[in-house]
């Protein structure tokens, strides 16, 4: 694995070096590079002495690169800004940067992000695709169906993660781990982070809520005895008074309780069941055309334009937040993904803490400030999701993500595609209108989804942020008609290829 880190470690190194070379053939035109290179030289010592300094600190080496995740980008960001104020301050003091354009600095700073960022987005994409299923076969028509927290840092915590992998065919998500010892709290088991001690479990629960994070079972890998009395106290209030499963592991040693239900809530018996299923829409002949496979090319090249330009945007609004609402300025919520893969969505912080030094509750209005407001109207604040689109988790247009207490396994074939930065529902009314709607304009969209189709959601979710959400009964009707017929022609399709199987047999 050393082997690995200082490999990652000098192509990294070589990729600030070609950054700056060609920052210098962006900035000049070619009949001046002979010279501009040799003008370079002191500059790209002081910014490979930089790299090779500043790379292992930020930790950019410590993963392979089909494992990025957003928390590495940004690792970048802070990296790349380091190297070249130390390679400007150190070539100023040299030779006050003689015969370098001023510019040459920041174009490098972008080139360093924009390259390093985008040979971890190719690798992680080839991976995820030398990884996907290769058959529609484990797609299913619910989405992960539980949050487990586990308590307990031993090994028999790490034997329930793993068997969570291997055989919960990902309806298990374990969303961390609560020490009994007190000591490894930051640490991860299974690349589960802990959280914290068993007996600070209702702050944690609180801010797994606000995060998106709805906590059905608490799976505890430590014999009841070995916990505290306040501990032992706090689980069978969860479990006595807000209904939380509670599963002692040590006594069972399997999984023996009844996994908890997606929140179905009022879909129950609407209207939503007119609505086509994951399974349905997975496999449907809309899905195989060539223009989903081209979506994403566009996406990828487009993103990547794109970071170039609103990488700076990115760090004077994450100064902003910082000012306004304090850190973290990046704040998670877990949505579904496609497929019902759970999504660490970011933003960036729009509100302040939710709750007081005492643990209490503060209201939604005292939370609230002025560049927060702004930063949700102007829907800045959804900048940190390029980097979603960047690893191919996100498209920019396609279904909006939703909280699992708003995804319901009534409309699970909205599932079925990336979701996107703005979408179909969202522009024809947004968060006025409910839940059911969203679904239904959402499977419009996939059954009717083009390259001009998107460039009117874009053109439209412009005059939205100008303007304000805006619903349309008419829009929401049309949808609701056409996707109803358009459940009704899957299952047509689905018995009539089923039929001479059944025949033969």
């Amino acid at each position: 694995m050393a082997k690995v880190r200082v490999a990652l470690l000098v192509l990294d190194v070589a990729v600030v070096a070609i950054a700056a070379c060609a920052a210098v053939m962006l900035r000049d035109p070619p009949d001046q590079w002979a010279q501009r290179f040799l003008d370079l030289r002191p500059y790209l010592v002081f910014s490979l002495t930089a790299a090779a300094i500043v790379l292992p600190v930020a930790g950019t080496s410590r993963d392979l690169w089909h494992y990025a995740s957003f928390n590495d980008f940004l690792r970048i960001m802070a990296a790349a800004v380091v190297i070249v104020l130390a390679a400007t301050s150190g070539t100023f003091a040299y030779d006050r940067l003689e015969g370098l354009a001023r510019t040459i600095p920041l174009i490098h700073v972008l080139l360093i992000i924009g390259l390093m960022s985008g040979i971890r987005a190719a690798a992680r994409l080839h991976h995820g695709f030398r990884a996907r299923p290769r058959t529609g076969a484990r797609i299913g028509d619910t989405p992960t169906t539980e949050s487990v927290l586990v308590v307990g840092d031993n090994a028999v915590a790490e034997l329930f993660i793993r068997a969570t992998r291997e055989l919960g065919h990902g309806t298990i998500h374990v969303a961390g781990v609560l020490s009994t010892s007190g000591r490894h709290k930051g640490r991860r088991i299974q690349e589960v982070e802990i959280l914290g001690e068993a007996e600070e479990l209702p702050e944690i629960l609180r801010r797994l809520e606000i995060h998106g994070v709805d906590v059905t079972r608490i799976a505890v890998a430590v014999p009841a005895a070995q916990l505290s009395p306040e501990a032992r106290e706090m689980l069978q209030d969860l479990e006595g008074e807000i209904g939380i499963l509670v599963d002692y592991l040590a006594e069972r040693l399997g999984f023996t309780a009844t996994p908890g239900k997606v929140q179905d809530g009022p879909h129950a018996n609407s209207e939503v069941g007119r609505l086509p299923s994951l399974r349905d829409v997975a496999v449907c002949p809309e899905l195989r055309r060539a223009y989903w496979p081209i979506k994403r090319l566009f996406d990828f090249v487009v993103v990547l334009a794109l970071l170039v330009v609103a990488t700076p945007l990115m760090l004077l609004v994450a100064v902003a937040v910082a000012l306004d609402v304090g850190s973290p300025v990046l704040f998670w919520q877990e949505r579904w993904g496609r497929f019902g893969r759970r999504l660490r969505l970011y933003k960036f912080r729009t509100m302040r803490s939710a709750h007081d030094a005492d643990g209490a509750r503060i209201e939604e209005a005292h939370r609230t400030t002025r560049i927060g407001n702004f930063l949700r109207k102007s829907r800045l604040d959804e900048l940190p999701q390029l980097f979603h689109i960047l690893l191919g988790e996100m498209s920019f247009v396609g279904p909006r993500p939703l909280l699992a207490n708003e995804q319901s396994s009534a409309f699970t074939g909205r599932l079925a595609v990336r979701p996107g930065l703005t979408g179909w529902a969202q522009v024809h009314g947004g968060r006025l209108i409910s839940v059911d709607d969203k679904a239904a304009m959402d499977l419009w969209y996939i059954r009717n989804a083009s390259f001009p189709l998107d460039f009117v959601i874009a053109l439209k979710t412009v005059r939205m942020v100008l303007n304000g959400d805006r619903t349309e009964d008419s829009v929401v009707a049309t949808a609701w008609q056409e996707v109803a017929d358009w459940k009704v022609e899957l299952r047509a399709d689905r018995l009539g290829n089923a039929l001479p199987r059944a025949g033969s047999a």
